[in-house]
């Protein structure tokens, strides 16, 4: 009968669970993991305790390790190298802004066409304490054009005028992040300021971005040089 149909059905579906669970009990856990890996689950949590759950979250010694030595040998933060010769990049450079500082010092004809197309380079060199500029002219005897600045690291110096006037101007180096930086002042006649910023954009390439003031106008140029 149908009723006595339901029954067997139940009776045999009743020991097929009982088996499969029995079984299941039985089968190694070892075996367990392997049918589980397929499907992208993960038993090893459930082999071993952690004796620190922060373990888990922490990075290793050795991988911070290695993140310091990187940023070591990156040289995050240093002041740049610019002791050398440098040659200046006329095509990458500002000369329009330039020029139109060179004018504003109100230098002499000989100055103004002299720095305007004969000043070719710079030779930079450096120690703990500050650096020396030394302007690169050609065609000009030295008597005539010979213009060395020497710059302290968070000191202030006195030297001659950029504009080539009688007089002094004071100015202060110092080093901050990836820039050197100097700020240079000067009184009447024409009195007027400068702040410039030295930085390596790679190993051979140098740039000063210089910004002159003097009364309400100010200026500001990138000059571009490449190391010899």
């Amino acid at each position: 009968s149908d009723a006595a149909q339901h029954l067997q059905f139940a009776f045999t579906l009743s020991n097929m669970s009982d088996e499969t669970a029995s079984n299941a009990a039985a089968k190694p856990r070892s075996s367990w993991s392997s049918w589980l890996s397929p499907l992208g689950t993960s038993t090893a949590s459930t082999d071993a305790p952690v004796s620190n759950p922060t373990e888990l979250t922490q990075p290793s010694a050795a991988v911070t390790g290695n993140a310091e030595s990187k940023s070591e040998m990156d040289g995050a933060g240093a002041p740049p190298d610019i002791a050398g010769t440098w040659q200046k990049d006329e095509g990458a450079s500002d000369q329009n802004s330039y020029a139109e500082q060179v004018k504003m010092l109100h230098m002499s004809s000989l100055y103004t066409y002299a720095a305007l197309h004969y000043m070719w380079g710079l030779d930079i060199s450096t120690d703990d304490a500050g650096f020396t500029k030394k302007y690169l002219v050609k065609n000009v005897p030295a008597y005539i054009f010979s213009e060395v600045e020497k710059f302290q690291f968070d000191e202030q110096t006195s030297m001659g005028r950029r504009d080539r006037r009688s007089g002094s101007q004071t100015a202060t180096a110092s080093k901050r992040d990836e820039l050197i930086t100097v700020d240079i002042n000067w009184g009447e006649p024409y009195s007027g300021t400068v702040k410039e910023e030295y930085a390596m954009p790679s190993p051979q390439v140098l740039h000063i971005t210089s910004t002159l003031t003097m009364g309400d106008r100010t200026v500001t140029a990138l000059q571009v040089y490449n190391k010899k």
